[in-house]
């Protein structure tokens, strides 16, 4: 019975709507029903476990004594504002609690383990990481909460459910990458095909050439979902051997003739056959439809290969030759791959300068950036027009920088002239990735209202202008 079915009768008065019978009780009137239901329904939120029948059971051990200090009364206020209104910002929320070494207060953990029911790992962590000692022992009373029930990694990968699993490996790999990955190599011949790629992925966490071996050996797995997981992180370690292997065979496949630099020429000894060695190291021998067999290993090729080899003028031969399409893609696969900065940037601005939809992943491409080269890039773009980043702001979720949140404060007026609607993808991403201490800019942009002919986008500023300074209230109370 859900708090919402008893809010509905309330709401609706007990003549006009029957209420829910929440726990069993002999025949009373509607408006008792009502009360027993709500006394019940707020116990149980505030215990965080389901009313069960009255047993015999052995006494609940105490939680352990917390050992940092809760955050203080405003920041708590804030959380249960942030839970009930402003969901959206509480993984920021919870960021600043973890980076201060504080704790949530102990009545907001049972809706923070809801949330976290639904969150993704990074969220989990956090709401664990706040938590403090008491989240795990009440985790342990709920079956639905079970991921955060072992404070102990190792013992939640020995016991744990299958979907949170990956989580506490995970979480052994930050403390020591090389005991996670044992546990991993241990537990590999027994593991179900549905679990293996996403035990697997746990590897992205502490990543190293160590890890190269067991990833090298998941390229030849029977499932499609774990090879293309060990392709991805394999191609993720610097210097790798399978990436030695695949610039060896580029260079005997591929050579860009650099001699004329307005017409770079690309000579290809197009591969005839799918060679064993090749195959073992991820390639895939069938096509998809519509593509012929030659274009399908070119483009294999490059995608496997580190782009750093090639040089930019790379990108103006493929374009000469019979096979751009397959060819830029896996170029734009090797760069997402690879994590390459430079052929990320490069790509990004290529789709942007040209009219015609090119086969690039460019959220992809983006999210693959570093931090600060995401920012350079993004001013770059900006430059180019509002079709230039369309789908990009969305692709990451690291703040931004002081100084890439000024420069894009003091370019409003100017976009928003400019692109006029298109730059409200700008000014949303904005809302949770602006650092808060460039507000006062932001208030004297729209003190200036009258001067910059902000119009429409007025309101959008009034938010954005209210949504940093909650966020910036969060860092003060916080301390």
């Amino acid at each position: 019975m859900s708090f919402s079915e008893l809010l509905e009768a309330a709401l609706a008065g007990t003549s006009r709507q029957d209420p829910p019978a929440v726990v069993p009780t002999v025949d009373t009137s509607a408006e008792n029903r009502l009360l027993r239901g709500a006394s019940y329904e707020g116990l149980r939120r505030l215990a965080g476990r389901p009313l069960e029948r009255a047993v015999v059971r052995t006494p609940l051990a105490s939680a352990e004594a917390e050992t940092q200090p809760e955050v203080p009364p405003p920041a708590a206020c804030r959380l249960f504002e942030i839970l009930d209104l402003r969901p959206e910002l509480l993984p920021e929320w919870l960021r600043l609690v973890v980076e201060r070494g504080l704790r949530a207060p102990h009545l907001s953990l049972p809706d923070l383990l809801e949330n976290a029911r639904t969150a993704d790992d990074d969220i989990r962590d956090l709401i664990v990481a706040a938590g403090g000692r008491r989240l795990p022992w009440l985790a342990r009373l709920n079956p639905d909460w079970q991921f955060a029930a072992w404070p102990d990694p190792d013992e939640g990968f020995a016991s744990a459910g299958r979907d949170d699993r990956p989580h506490a490996l995970r979480r052994i790999r930050q403390q020591n990458a090389a005991r996670g990955r044992a546990l991993l190599l241990n537990a590999w011949s027994a593991e179900r095909g549905e679990s293996r790629a996403s035990l697997l992925d746990a590897l992205s966490t502490g990543l190293s050439a160590d890890d190269e071996p067991l990833l090298w050996s998941a390229i030849s797995d029977s499932r499609k979902e774990v090879r293309e997981t060990a392709l991805h992180l394999i191609r993720r370690i610097p210097g790798s051997g399978f990436s030695v292997r695949w610039t060896e065979r580029a260079r005997q496949v591929f050579t860009v003739d650099s001699g004329s630099p307005q017409a770079p020429r690309l000579h290809i000894n197009e591969p005839t056959a799918a060679d064993s060695a090749w195959l073992a190291d991820g390639l895939d021998p069938l096509p998809p439809k519509g593509i012929g067999m030659a274009a399908w290993l070119l483009q294999q090729v490059l995608a496997f290969t580190p782009p750093s080899i090639w040089p930019t003028s790379m990108i103006a031969a493929i374009r000469h030759t019979d096979w751009y399409g397959p060819l830029l893609a896996g170029l734009g696969q090797a760069a997402d791959a690879y994590a390459d900065d430079d052929w990320c940037g490069e790509l990004l601005v290529l789709r942007a300068r040209t009219k015609e939809a090119l086969p690039l992943d460019a959220p992809a491409l983006f999210a693959a950036l570093q931090p600060h080269q995401a920012e350079s890039v993004l001013r770059r773009l900006i430059e180019l027009g509002p079709a230039a980043i369309a789908g990009l702001p969305d692709a990451r979720s690291d703040p931004w920088s002081e100084d890439f949140s000024r420069f894009l404060v003091l370019r409003l007026p100017r976009l928003i002239a400019r692109w006029q609607y298109s730059a409200l993808q700008l000014l949303q991403a904005a809302h949770f990735r602006l650092e808060p201490r460039v507000l006062p800019e932001l208030e004297g942009l729209l003190e200036a209202e009258l001067q910059l002919q902000l119009g429409w986008a007025r309101p959008s500023l009034d938010r954005l202008a209210e949504t940093l300074e909650y966020r910036h209230a969060m860092r003060t109370e916080l301390g």
